[in-house]
């Protein structure tokens, strides 16, 4: 669990800066209520899906229960995002959205139960598996990557 910053609090009230739709953050708001190892989850894994070939970052709402999101794009990309980084005050969350293909791709008996876990209990829209986990550690983070670097593949296959 993520010690929530007490001074993040009251930069805008009693609201942390991830919640206020109105009021868009910048990173470092983004991120404040984080302690120092969950920032440097949070930075690693953005620096990692960022470093990915082709793809961009924009801050955007999401709504409930995502709010103030990092979204990653990939121009060639069958899903919605390549990639999502939520900065959730309890825990940092990447969700990758795959599709059926490329899940099919993924070699599930030889990864770890919470990252199978997190792509089984996805949500299902149409042909994509919106895949999300609470990143705890670097090792997680790094098992999460492997997928994102096959999403990449598939992608760039597709692109010919």
């Amino acid at each position: 669990m993520v010690q929530i910053d007490e001074k993040a609090r009251s930069l805008s009230g009693d609201r942390l800066p991830w919640t206020d739709r109105f009021s868009k953050p910048d990173l470092k708001q983004l991120r404040s209520h984080y302690d120092a190892a969950a920032t440097d989850l949070f930075d690693e894994a953005r620096r990692s899906v960022s470093e990915q070939n082709a793809v961009e970052e924009r801050l955007a709402w999401q709504g409930l229960p995502w709010r103030w999101t990092l979204v990653f794009e990939h121009p060639k990309d069958p899903t919605r995002a390549f990639a999502y980084l939520v900065p959730d005050p309890d825990n940092v969350k990447i969700s990758v959205p795959l599709t059926t293909d490329m899940i099919q791709r993924l070699p599930l008996r030889k990864m770890k139960k919470t990252i199978r876990d997190g792509i089984e209990s996805g949500n299902r829209i149409d042909s994509v598996v919106w895949a999300c986990w609470d990143v705890a550690t670097e090792n997680q983070l790094q098992e999460i990557m492997d997928i994102v670097s096959t999403k990449l593949a598939c992608i760039e296959e597709e692109m010919g």
